[in-house]
């Protein structure tokens, strides 16, 4: 008598569908040191940023 694994248990098309997503999906990795002191240059600029991302929303640009 087998015993079934958990892959066995997926359906294929749920299988196809699982890789058919994962295929569409890009693998990356990104690695950003950061500059020494950046948190204040950071903190300064944070404002406009938000700014622009509000008007380019607005515009339907933005998430």
């Amino acid at each position: 008598m087998s015993v079934p694994t958990a892959a066995a248990s997926v359906s294929s098309g749920a299988a196809a569908a699982a890789a058919a997503a994962a295929r569409k999906l890009p693998l990356f990795f990104a690695y950003c040191p950061d500059a020494p002191d950046a948190l204040a240059k950071r903190l300064e600029v944070r404002p406009r940023h938000w700014e622009r991302w509000q008007r380019d929303k607005e515009r339907g640009l933005g998430l």
